[in-house]
């Protein structure tokens, strides 16, 4: 008999949360991707999921407490109860260390025969939850960083409704997962719905490039104000530009970081912005600015060959 909080290393009063939190410390750990050719790892794995694919749904929770490995019958146990004028299941003692049950009294009691115990679980032993579906969901940058909402037409054998809207939440990246669940496949005998998986693809930005939690921007100066200095206004996500003081002598290539100016971060807090300086040589001269270009070459070619010799 499974016994699924001592897989997740919990106690059965444990919250929410701390459900959740085991899981994720228990899926890195275990995780193929980290553990690739350990079939054990592999196996643990499953049954991590199984487990939290049950407690961490506060229905199936209440269910598994109440039934053990039944659980997934709890509709047509509690079914039965109405059917049977209000026969209470508690008349089953469970086993609380393995989750089994059994019946003081006679079976045909309760469901007219044994026969008609064995049909009705034979029935239930049929059930089989739903296939999850997948679908690609594309969003600008800007989407990415202050969240967004997708209306998501379902398929049309999905009979529960033709659209839902969904929310995007904000520092998805592209390739993540989101789940909607019980928005798949419909189960078959009662069983519960598959889950619908977003698949998001962040659509590339003409300005932005995005390094996981960071932003990367180009930005272009003149020779002059490269060698002088100048203040520089860099543009942000957050619909407003910045103020970046250039020093004197700035090089092509220098990169300079906007602390918290990046996307934001689900633990809270932001990336940076970086902005890497790109000096632009003009492409038209005037006469007067080819002669003093030309002096300004003199002269470093004067001041390098005496530093050769």
């Amino acid at each position: 008999m499974s016994n699924f909080y001592e897989t997740l290393n919990l106690k059965r009063d444990a919250t929410q949360q701390e459900i959740k939190s085991a899981f994720r410390r228990l899926a890195r750990r275990y995780h193929p991707d980290v553990n690739p050719g350990d079939k054990k790892a592999e196996e643990r794995f499953k049954e991590i999921s199984q487990a939290h694919e049950v407690l961490g749904d506060p229905n199936n929770r209440s269910a598994y407490d109440k039934y053990g490995d039944n659980w997934q019958r709890a509709n047509q146990l509690e079914e039965m109860e109405k059917r049977n004028n209000g026969f209470a299941f508690n008349s089953f003692s469970r086993d609380s260390t393995n989750h089994s049950f059994s019946f003081d009294g006679d079976l045909s009691e309760l469901f007219g025969s044994s026969n008609g115990f064995e049909s009705l679980f034979r029935r239930t032993s049929n059930r089989s939850r739903g296939a999850d579906l997948e679908q690609q969901i594309s969003i600008t940058l800007k989407e990415a960083y202050s969240g967004t909402t997708r209306k998501i037409t379902l398929p049309q054998n999905i009979q529960r409704s033709s659209s839902i809207e969904v929310d995007i939440p904000k520092g998805v990246t592209s390739g993540q997962r989101i789940k909607i669940t019980g928005k798949g496949q419909p189960g078959s005998n009662g069983g519960n719905a598959g889950d619908l998986i977003l698949i998001i693809n962040l659509e590339p930005n003409a300005v932005f490039n995005r390094d996981g939690h960071n932003l990367h921007v180009r930005s272009d100066v003149i020779v002059t104000d490269a060698i002088f200095g100048t203040e520089i206004r860099v543009p942000t996500l957050k619909d407003k530009t910045l103020v970046l003081n250039l020093p004197p002598m700035t090089q092509s290539g220098r990169i300079f970081r906007l602390a918290g100016q990046g996307m934001p971060i689900k633990e809270g807090g932001f990336g940076d912005l970086l902005v890497e300086i790109r000096i632009v040589i003009p492409t038209e001269l005037s006469d007067e600015q080819i002669d003093l270009f030309k002096k300004i070459h003199e002269l470093e070619t004067d001041f390098f060959s005496d530093e050769e010799k």
